[in-house]
């Protein structure tokens, strides 16, 4: 039931890439002139000075800042005599601000880097020279999330910031929480993944489980509102505006003003974001927030290294349309809305009251004064438990943040259902 399988959408995507990969290529072949006699003076001096060459993706938000931070953290470790030289991984970021608070905190150097390591890896021991890359999936390590904190703003940039906030509504009493829904909007339209294509939205629909509707949360929304926190729907790209209307909520991606640097900004400063686990909610993370994450899957790569808590959508096996229990849910680890269909899985989103109810619930256990004690405390006991028993979650979960919690509301309701069953 749980096993892989090759999509069709998947089969899109990677021509994409190989596409761009051959591109690649073909450019630092041409580029050689230079890039060769530079790749062997690198390699004829390493006995006297050793370079390493590390390369930071930064196309996607997610792992943009993840594995930005995590190079850093290395960097301030790893002090020795070899000098690393880092380089962005395509001409354009994602994200410019990101791009310049990285740069004020990492020496980056020029993308001609690619075209030397290009050659380094034809040359025998030339892979001395390069950094082993690395793969978190939007993840961090936790001990990498002291780093985050050299990522610093400026003065003028806090001012700012809070300027637009009291622009926009803001009682500088008022906690604020970022509010971020997956939808196939961004990947599709981005300039740097879709621009619009029809072609893309078809390549990108492979994790389309990942996506969720933005009216299922405004039940919850109208709760913070009503406890007087201040909302803010976040996103580059959405596909259709909150129906609400409010003066402490904001509807971030179709404003005119919204910027880059309010785009990281905004997920650093505020109080707690709510989330469906997607790439910029990795910001709050390096910044020590409280995420929530709803609608979450697969449940078995849960951040269990971050200040969280984790609702997954709700998973019915097809043929006896009875809710997974637990050890299930642990055990998949589908990465294709494909996967999920052909291992005989339903799913649906959590419902308005669900997400409610995981808001109600994540607000209370952020307050200073929570100490889960009781069942609560048996709860968490029980699920990290089971986690670390199936097989495969082991590298994932090697550390659990105290901090870090599966909804105790979602445990009682499967706990029930498989009672019931």
């Amino acid at each position: 039931m749980f096993s892989h399988y090759w999509t069709h959408s998947t089969i899109f995507l990677k021509v994409r890439i190989v596409s761009n990969y051959l591109f690649r290529k073909i450019w630092s072949i041409s580029n050689g002139f230079w890039a060769v006699p530079a790749s062997l003076l690198i390699c004829a001096i390493r006995a006297w000075r050793q370079y390493q060459f590390v390369e930071i993706p930064n196309n996607r938000i997610g792992h943009f800042v993840a594995e930005s931070v995590e190079r850093f953290h290395n960097h301030l470790i790893l002090r020795s005599s070899v000098r690393y030289v880092y380089y962005f991984e395509g001409p354009v970021s994602c994200n410019s601000f990101w791009d310049l608070l990285v740069r004020r905190t990492i020496p980056i150097h020029g993308r001609s880097c690619r075209h030397i390591v290009f050659w380094l890896k034809l040359i025998p021991s030339g892979r001395l020279h390069i950094a082993p890359s690395v793969n978190l999936f939007g993840r961090l390590p936790f001990e990498c999330s002291t780093s985050s904190s050299q990522f610093k703003f400026s003065d003028l940039e806090e001012s700012e910031g809070l300027r637009w906030l009291k622009e926009h509504g803001w009682n500088s009493s008022d906690p604020i929480v970022c509010l971020i829904v997956r939808d196939a909007a961004y990947l599709a339209n981005d300039p740097l993944h879709g621009g619009g294509k029809r072609s893309a939205a078809k390549a990108w629909s492979y994790h389309s489980y990942r996506d969720s509707e933005i009216d299922d949360y405004v039940q919850g929304i109208q709760w913070l509102l009503d406890q007087g926190v201040f909302v803010i729907r976040m996103g580059k790209i959405a596909e259709k505006k909150v129906l609400l209307e409010h003066p402490s909520f904001l509807d971030y991606p179709f404003l005119s003003d919204r910027s880059d640097f309010l785009d990281v900004w905004l997920f650093a400063k505020a109080s707690a974001t709510i989330s469906t686990g997607t790439g910029p909610d990795i910001i709050s993370n390096c910044y020590h927030k409280p995420v929530l994450y709803l609608n979450f899957l697969p449940l078995s790569r849960i951040h269990s290294w971050a200040f969280s808590t984790t609702t997954p959508k709700n998973l019915y096996d097809k043929t006896s349309a009875r809710s997974l229990n637990l050890i299930e849910y642990l055990t998949i680890k589908f990465m294709s809305s494909e996967s999920y269909e052909l291992g005989g899985i339903n799913i649906v989103n959590l419902s308005s009251e669900q997400i409610s109810n995981s808001i109600k619930e994540f607000w209370r256990v952020i307050q200073p004064d929570y100490l889960p004690v009781g069942e609560e405390l048996q709860i968490q006991t029980s699920f990290w438990s089971e986690l670390k028993k199936i097989a495969g979650n082991e590298n994932l979960h090697q550390f659990i943040n105290p901090k870090a919690r599966i909804s105790e509301t979602w445990m009682k309701e499967i706990l029930s259902d498989q009672i019931r069953s």
